[in-house]
């Protein structure tokens, strides 16, 4: 006997997948997934390198400020599709770039880390808490 096929309704859907609308013109919605732990890690790796040319800009040159920005532009033209094609499952992520409008990159962006990156507050906080434990088992 052949199993029956799950209903979406039946499946164990992932919460963490949001929804987002693109297109130039109509929209169309597609499905964000939550980054694995292993690519979460690398896209901080890159998020990492972006930071560190920012702060060299408050060393405050002229020159500083193209060389990040100019930094900041390959990074993105270098890892976007990757970055999309982590996280949009579905879809073909050299085809999206056609159809992403700047802003749209911001809802993504901010999607990717609301469901990635936030929580990573409660681990601090988590952490926080193991060290008052910790701090207060007398030693000797």
């Amino acid at each position: 006997m052949k199993a029956k096929k799950k209903t979406p309704e039946e499946k164990n859907i992932n919460p963490q997948i949001t929804e987002v609308g693109i297109g130039v013109r109509d929209l169309r919605n597609i499905k964000l997934y939550p980054l694995a732990l292993g690519d979460q890690l690398e896209l901080s790796d890159l998020i990492k390198e972006a930071l560190e040319a920012f702060f060299k800009v408050e060393e405050g040159s002229e020159e500083a400020l193209s060389v990040f920005v100019a930094f900041a532009f390959d990074l993105i033209k270098q890892n976007l599709t990757k970055i999309l094609k982590l996280i949009a499952l579905d879809e073909d992520p050299e085809e999206l770039l056609k159809e992403i409008t700047n802003a749209q990159v911001d809802e993504i962006a901010q999607a990717v880390y609301q469901k990635n990156f936030e929580v990573l507050k409660n681990l601090k906080s988590l952490f926080g808490k193991v060290t008052e434990k910790v701090s207060a088992i007398p030693t000797g």
